[in-house]
């Protein structure tokens, strides 16, 4: 397990890569804390239509709540019907 120390470097590396490539660091958060802030970045920024998944940390649930709040369109993934499996290669 990490160190408190360890995961302020970790995050602090995180965020600096991440904006290198344009992106945006929010922060470290709750999963009720991120969902809400990505609700109020989709609704600041007249998001209308948002595609979704499930993460490996995240709950979708509580996204899918926060952006319909926001008044989003969601597109969420679905399973890969029996049988289909050779066409979903990439």
């Amino acid at each position: 397990m990490a160190t408190v120390a360890h995961r302020a470097e970790l995050a602090s590396g995180f965020a600096r890569e991440l904006e290198e490539v344009s992106g945006h660091f929010l922060g470290n958060m709750t999963a009720a804390q991120a969902a809400a802030s990505v609700a109020t970045l989709a609704r600041d920024q007249a998001a209308k239509s948002v595609a979704i998944g499930e993460g490996v940390v995240t709950k979708m649930s509580l996204f899918s709540a926060a952006l319909e709040g926001a008044g989003c369109t969601l597109t969420k993934p679905r399973g890969i019907d029996k049988g289909q499996e050779k066409f979903a290669r990439l």
